[in-house]
């Protein structure tokens, strides 16, 4: 951590995060336990490290950034079903197959009902998928 925490630092590296898995419905959030089709999970360990695949939410300043930082989901429950899901790691925006789903930018011109986060902020969220 200290040795990544100095690449960071000396190379001035822009880090984003993710912290949330989706999922399929609101009981199966609320219930700390994950659907393999779609939040980020183990699909194997090898001996340099784990290959993962599904998505995870909400990279914001995502498409700017150099990095993104992946930690265990914040409402992950203490259960053996879920260790594909308990991990952490970082990884470049320019790793191959990593793609960013964006929500529309910041415009003035749309209306405050249509578009009730991006006709005011700007940060640039973003879906992640592997």
């Amino acid at each position: 951590m200290i040795n990544f925490y100095d690449e960071v630092r000396l190379n001035d590296k822009v880090l984003t995060h993710t912290l949330v898995n989706p999922s399929v419905s609101h009981a199966q959030f609320a219930s700390g336990k994950f659907d393999r089709e779609v939040a980020l999970h183990v699909i194997k360990e090898t001996d340099v490290g784990i290959i993962v695949k599904g998505a995870r939410l909400l990279a914001t300043l995502g498409p700017l950034a150099d990095e993104i930082e992946v930690f265990p989901s914040t409402v992950l429950k203490a259960d053996p079903s879920n260790i594909r899901f308990a991990f952490a790691f970082a990884i470049p925006i320019a790793t191959p197959g990593l793609k960013m789903l964006c929500r529309n930018t910041y415009d003035h011109g749309k209306s405050n009902f249509d578009a009730p986060l991006s006709s005011r902020y700007e940060e640039m969220d973003a879906v992640v998928t592997l």
